[in-house]
């Protein structure tokens, strides 16, 4: 918050410039000296301040000292920032990929989550501030394949999140190499969960006309 004020004439004038909360309560004060009638500070607003109305008054602390028919004070709002922040799921074969949890952190405290649409796309609503984000296969406590370590949202935005997830592509022929179609393939396999699960499980898909099946997003 930047504050001045103007017309401090007087030789050596100084005042004080006080911010106060809705409830009259001090939260800072600050006595500066006028330079060339002018006087100015800022205030950085802590992380946890309320929302609400602030106060600031401009008054003079030295005597003589100038005389305002209209008292120097302002009022300003703090209110909640809130951007729509869209994070796009993408494979390491740049296509999008769908049912992926985001989910969105304030150092390890979880704020926001969403899963990503057919388009890729996971929406979250979130405040003015530094995330982290996590990327999840298999639900918000699935296996991690992908994060975004930092990201400052100061509006509206896109972002892409390559996931490490990758496309089996299965080609079955017999001897002389002619395709063979509707032949069903388990692809098995084990994961680990966020929370330390081990699980196995097991995909299977049937060889098209031309003797290929091909397992999407599957875990590198």
């Amino acid at each position: 918050v930047a504050i001045q004020g103007v017309n401090y004439t007087q030789p050596n004038e100084r005042v004080w410039i006080n911010i106060i909360n809705s409830t009259g309560n001090p939260i800072f004060s600050i006595n500066v000296p006028a330079i060339e009638g002018i006087v100015n500070t800022s205030w950085v607003i802590p992380w946890n301040q309320k929302y609400g109305t602030y106060n600031i008054t401009i008054t003079n602390s030295t005597s003589p000292g100038t005389i305002k028919s209209i008292r120097d004070t302002q009022t300003f709002t703090i209110s909640r920032a809130i951007f729509q922040t869209q994070i796009q799921i993408k494979n390491i074969d740049n296509e999008n990929v769908k049912d992926v949890a985001v989910v969105a952190y304030n150092g390890t405290r979880k704020v926001a989550s969403a899963y990503s649409n057919n388009s890729g796309f996971a929406s979250l609503s979130l405040e003015a501030y530094m995330y982290s984000f996590k990327a999840f296969m298999k639900g918000e406590q699935g296996v991690q394949v992908g994060n975004i370590p930092a990201l400052n949202i100061t509006g509206n935005i896109i972002q892409t999140l390559e996931v490490q997830l990758a496309n089996i592509k299965l080609n079955v022929t017999d001897e002389a190499e002619n395709p063979l179609p509707f032949i069903s393939i388990d692809l098995k396999y084990n994961y680990t969960r966020a929370d330390g699960g081990k699980f196995s499980d097991t995909r299977t898909l049937g060889t098209d006309s031309n003797g290929v099946a091909n397992f999407r997003n599957a875990f590198i």
